[in-house]
């Protein structure tokens, strides 16, 4: 793994090959979000850029938009960069849940990227495919706005 972590951080991102079918592919991402969290550097979001250039995935749209809106999330403009993969994860996998349920964290971000509307939108969408998620459930009980029609 230090192999990895040491070729990202040089940019040697046609060295590190992340197959996302590896049965260790989310361990791996774990490691290398624990790195981004450690040094800061943006290479480990450049590298997840790579992946994306590479092969056009959800999962990769999610780590960047993970990386982004945690490790990295001082760096100015990192949450709207964090919520653009995070829209591209839920558009390219969209019966997939836990890309939507990913996308109401960007409803409670300072720069209030999603409205009370847009995360109504994603509320439903996510009750039409779960409709006793917990995610939901818990946003709804923690903000009374959310419960208002939608305009």
């Amino acid at each position: 793994m230090k192999k990895i972590i040491n070729s990202i951080l040089q940019g040697k991102f046609n060295e590190v090959l992340l197959e996302h079918t590896d049965p260790t592919f989310l361990d791996k991402c774990e490691l290398i979000l624990a790195q981004a969290f450690e040094t800061g550097s943006l290479c480990f979001y450049g590298y997840f850029e790579y992946l994306i250039k590479k092969e056009n995935l959800a999962i990769y749209h999610y780590q960047a938009s993970l990386i982004l809106s945690s490790a990295l999330c001082h760096y100015e403009g990192a949450y709207q960069l964090a919520y653009f993969h995070a829209l591209e994860a839920s558009n390219i996998e969209p019966v997939d849940v836990s890309y939507k349920e990913f996308l109401l964290f960007f409803y409670n971000t300072p720069e209030k990227l999603m409205s009370v509307d847009e995360c109504q939108h994603y509320i439903n969408e996510i009750l039409k495919l779960d409709a006793e998620n917990k995610t939901v459930i818990n946003l709804l009980e923690d903000d009374s706005d959310l419960l208002r029609p939608p305009v």
